[in-house]
């Protein structure tokens, strides 16, 4: 497993976290694959962009929604 951590603004972390072994952090079964998790700790929703090219994805772009954490999978 491997995470490459982004700050988009002072508002927003990005954590790319991909996964080739089957294995996570704590050596529990996960499934391969590249996730990314953006946080906003603002009360507004915010623009983001995320370099994603460590896991051959190029720029990821979307929309935090306020106050809120979100996991999506890529591939």
């Amino acid at each position: 497993m491997y995470a490459v951590f982004l700050a988009d603004s002072t508002d927003v972390l990005i954590v790319l976290r991909y996964i080739t072994d089957g294995r996570d952090t704590f050596s529990l079964p996960a499934e391969n694959g590249a996730y990314l998790c953006v946080l906003n700790r603002n009360r507004e929703a915010r623009l983001y962009s995320a370099d994603c090219s460590a896991a051959g994805l190029g720029t990821v772009t979307g929309i935090a929604p306020p106050l809120s954490g979100t996991i999506q999978k890529l591939f």
